[in-house]
């Protein structure tokens, strides 16, 4: 189920199956809203009134930018269904399959936007091998099917190194480490099997870590997550090409017990304690964040917003700006505000049939 990481292996054995209850400056989101912007709007129409102010913005602006000409059919039935939706209820499985189809024309916005961002997707963990045998570029990035019978999606950042190897830093967008009831490693479906036809097929030559990002906590929008990580690393490229030096040259990031675990030779970094701000701007949770503040108290004032013209927005304001409470549950509904904005992106820059 695309991002839906229920189920986990306990480590070996058991079977368990529970509910998940800087250095390159980000370019800012053309035509978003940042807080404490003045500029005038028109008045948010009725349908999205129930919404955060900032988000119901964005939702008038995308249903603006259906009424421009030419626009890619399927893109504009994208856009149509996701209004709909998050009017009145979190993304829905029918949102998740047009997430998955329309994966290849957002990648293809944002590899245009962003020169050097480097970004392919992968529909199964063979095509992503195929690919990384593939690809010498020196970094790049990819959003892949984790398990060929499944639907749930990773981010992955890749470096090829000078002599031929490659590193891989998977982002899970939840978590892929979890642990039992007594302490035992449970691992989330999928993984296994990954990291065990990546070590037949390329051995050496290729090493690998995962980063458990813990931002997503709902059912679906494992790949909204995905499309996020992969253009935060791209913008804190310094950072990663840190850990990828370190990955390709002792074979992990961090020694267990150092803000990682060790477990049958992969490397599971737990990211709230090393991941920059930018990665928890849509975590969906108050918790979340305040995991994140807890290990990491020096990036509570970081500003978080990608509009250079507006006022600075800290991880706290983003969650309570996005904040909405629906089937008796508050949660950020900010990474849903995001899949508005990167459509409208799309639409505008698709040149259409």
């Amino acid at each position: 189920m695309a991002g839906s990481p229920e189920h986990y292996a306990a480590h070996a054995t058991e079977h368990t199956r529970f509910t998940q209850t800087e250095n390159v400056p980000a370019a800012p989101a053309s035509g978003e809203d940042a807080p404490g912007t003045s500029r005038s709007a028109p008045p948010l129409r009725a349908e999205f009134l129930n919404l955060p102010p900032r988000a119901g913005k964005k939702a008038q602006a995308l249903s603006e930018a259906l009424e421009r000409p030419n626009i890619n059919p399927e893109l504009a039935h994208y856009a149509q269904r996701v209004l709909a939706t998050v009017t009145h209820s979190q993304p829905t499985r029918e949102i998740s399959n047009l997430d998955a189809k329309n994966l290849a024309i957002l990648v293809r916005t944002y590899n245009a936007k962003y020169p050097g961002l480097n970004l392919g997707y992968a529909k199964s963990p063979a095509e992503f091998r195929a690919t990384l045998a593939a690809t010498h570029e020196p970094s790049w990035r990819s959003i892949s099917i984790l398990d060929s019978k499944g639907s749930h999606r990773i981010a992955i950042d890749v470096r090829t190194h000078d002599d031929g190897r490659k590193s891989l830093l998977v982002m899970e967008t939840a978590q892929a480490l979890k642990r039992g009831k007594n302490n035992e490693p449970l691992i989330l479906n999928g993984y296994q099997e990954f990291i065990s036809d990546l070590n037949d097929e390329f051995g050496d030559s290729a090493s690998m870590a995962i980063i458990d990002v813990a931002a997503q906590k709902s059912k679906i929008g494992c790949q909204q997550f995905c499309l996020d990580f992969t253009l935060h690393a791209f913008h804190k490229s310094n950072f990663f090409d840190d850990l990828h030096q370190r990955l390709h040259d002792y074979g992990q990031c961090f020694a267990d017990g150092d803000r990682a675990e060790h477990i049958n030779g992969m490397e599971y970094i737990q990211g709230v304690e090393i991941l920059p701000a930018i990665f928890y701007k849509h975590a969906e949770s108050r918790a979340s964040i305040d995991r994140v503040l807890e290990k990491q108290p020096d990036i509570a004032g970081t500003d978080v917003s990608t509009n250079r013209y507006g006022a600075a927005e800290t991880l706290h304001e983003r969650v309570r700006a996005f904040g909405i409470k629906r089937d008796a549950r508050p949660y950020s509904m900010s990474i849903e505000a995001s899949r508005i904005r990167k459509i409208r992106e799309a639409i505008e820059s698709d040149p259409g049939p």
